[in-house]
């Protein structure tokens, strides 16, 4: 009887050890070799691409045959991507017809000079020289056929971003009526029109890949269309 109670006792205080050291591992802290680093200051933002063009409305009065005249704009990259650009005429009002009149923008002829130039419509040698050598001043014909068909001024030029050299680039526009118009034109209007600059995203700043993802692109509407590598699709 005398070693059943001590048995008894002895499983018992072992049963109160065992829930005194499970009692103390659960309040225990494990140590384990630990490492970590991290990097900061990740940015992801997008650029813009903003065209800029500037110079005085084109304002031709009384006009006559023989009449010159030289309009010098600028078009600037003020965003901070690299793009494209085109200049394009479009025609915002007719001009009056009634009467038999004409519209005179069918007989001034047009010409684009890609380096703005100093010479004046009061030098007539100079322009004349100018004109005469279309790898200067290149004939787009005339005011008529650029302003109805919305066609381009001239082809895509390529300007730098906003805080590159090469970012603006003047342009020179020469509007010359030819002295065989006939007296059918005295009175006649060409009507108003806009001069329109046009930018698509250049070739240029680079992807994980590389800078061609974007070549090609062509300003339509608002957009770049047919671009040599279409985007990624997610």
């Amino acid at each position: 009887m005398t070693n059943t109670k001590s048995t008894k006792r002895a499983l018992l205080v072992s049963v109160m050890a065992m829930v005194i050291c499970f009692t103390m591992l659960l309040g225990t802290t494990f140590a384990w070799f630990t490492s970590e680093d991290k990097v900061e200051g990740n940015i992801i933002s997008a650029g813009t691409l903003t065209v800029d063009i500037t110079g005085t409305a084109i304002s031709l009065n009384n006009v006559e045959p023989g009449y010159v005249h030289i309009q010098n704009l600028t078009v600037a990259n003020t965003g901070s991507l690299d793009f494209n650009y085109k200049l394009v005429l479009e025609r915002t009002a007719a001009p009056d017809t009634s009467d038999g009149k004409k519209d005179l923008a069918t007989v001034i002829e047009v010409y684009y000079v890609k380096a703005a130039t100093a010479t004046t419509a009061d030098d007539r040698t100079a322009i004349n020289e100018l004109l005469a050598d279309e790898t200067k001043a290149k004939p787009l014909g005339t005011l008529a056929s650029l302003i109805d068909g919305n066609a381009d001024f001239f082809g895509a030029s390529t300007l730098l971003d906003k805080d590159s050299t090469g970012n603006s680039e003047p342009i020179t526009l020469i509007f010359v009526v030819p002295t065989s118009v006939t007296n059918d034109y005295q009175g006649a209007s060409a009507g108003t029109f806009t001069v329109n600059v046009l930018a698509a995203q250049l070739a240029s700043e680079p992807d994980s890949v590389n800078n061609q993802y974007d070549a090609g692109s062509e300003y339509s509407n608002g957009q770049a269309t047919s671009p040599v590598n279409p985007p990624v699709t997610p």
